[in-house]
């Protein structure tokens, strides 16, 4: 779930106006003035915080200023009411939840901005926080106001809630803002993950992914084939059609292979047109599936400007059992069997798989 600053402001400022308007009633009913213009002007304030949520475009550019003016007005709330009515309403409490609600809000200000607040504003809620206790301590203006016990009670039992609500709703929030970002970190990591070991034009393997797949095969028993494919005429194609359709052709030819490609399989565009193929799997499999690639690609019937552009490849193979060091698997010696083969069948006809 993504929450954006505008929404959350609103939500924000309404609830905040709600709460106060709680406040309002109840102090009018204990006959506190002092408390009622307060919470009446913080009504007013959250009221316009809404409005301005609503209305004004350039809205992001004020959650500093914005927040700031939250933190302080609930801070001066929380002391007024505790220096007037003594600690046991639990008022003081808000001077503490305040923290989390700016740490969320704030965090989708400048990193720097965030860090700043962040040091400092805990620092002067526990400076607050302290004198208010000792001035509470010294002078107890409570007695003046005549609040029964079950007025005190209900203002206790209804702050604890709203406090609890504050503590688990922010947490919450910034728990999922992080859970997000660190989504989209993971996501942008994989992104250059790919961008990385993939070739831009082709989406097939570029040759540094290729080599960590090939040492992973040294010491495996397990069968390969090795197959190199390079486009015949690729640059008569270019020549002929230009760039952008030989780009075209190299991209559906590329296609045929991926879709052809087992999970454990390797694809990697070796360079230019040609593409080599790690394939798993016997001899008689793995050449059944170069067949098959190469009667796709013969069969492509790429059009460009209305006119077809023949397309073929031609496959020089080699397998495991080949190689020439039997205690060890000798990768490039295979690569170097199937690119020699390739070109004898470059030679000889094209559009052939030459495996011998």
């Amino acid at each position: 779930m993504i929450i954006g600053n505008r929404f959350m402001f609103k939500v924000m400022f309404s609830a905040a106006a709600l709460m106060h308007i709680c406040f309002l009633v109840m102090f009018y009913n204990a006959g506190i003035t002092l408390m009622v213009v307060f919470n009446i002007c913080s009504v007013l304030m959250y009221l316009g915080g809404v409005v301005l949520a609503f209305a004004v475009p350039s809205f992001e550019k004020h959650i500093l200023a914005m927040t700031l003016l939250i933190y302080a007005e609930v801070s001066a709330h929380a002391i007024i009411a505790t220096l007037l009515l003594g600690f046991e309403p639990c008022f003081l409490l808000y001077a503490t939840t305040i923290l989390p609600m700016c740490a969320f809000t704030l965090f989708s200000v400048k990193k720097e901005t965030y860090v700043r607040c962040m040091i400092f504003m805990p620092i002067i809620s526990t400076v607050l926080i302290v004198a208010t206790l000792v001035i509470d301590d010294k002078v107890n203006l409570m007695t003046g106001y005549g609040l029964t016990v079950q007025q005190v009670n209900i203002m206790r039992v209804i702050n604890i809630i709203f406090n609890l609500i504050l503590v688990f709703g922010f947490s919450f929030l910034f728990v999922n803002q992080m859970n997000h970002l660190l989504t989209k970190l993971s996501d942008s990591n994989e992104q250059l993950n790919y961008i990385a070991t993939h070739d831009a034009l082709t989406g097939l393997h570029n040759r540094h992914s290729l080599w960590k797949y090939l040492s992973a095969l040294h010491g495996n028993d397990s069968e390969f084939c090795v197959c190199i494919g390079d486009i015949d005429n690729f640059k008569r194609t270019n020549d002929t059609y230009g760039h952008d359709c030989g780009d075209h052709v190299l991209k559906k030819v590329a296609g045929v292979i991926i879709n052809n490609i087992g999970g454990e399989d390797m694809a990697c565009r070796w360079g230019g047109e040609e593409i080599l193929i790690i394939m798993n799997g016997s001899r008689s499999e793995c050449l059944a599936r170069a067949e098959k690639m190469r009667s796709q690609i013969a069969g492509l019937n790429h059009q460009h400007e209305g006119q077809t552009v023949p397309t073929t490849m031609t496959f020089g193979f080699a397998e495991s059992s080949e190689n020439p060091e039997p205690d060890d698997v000798n990768i490039e010696a295979l690569i170097s069997l199937a690119d020699k083969r390739l070109y004898d069948g470059k030679h000889n006809g094209k559009n052939v798989i030459i495996s011998k």
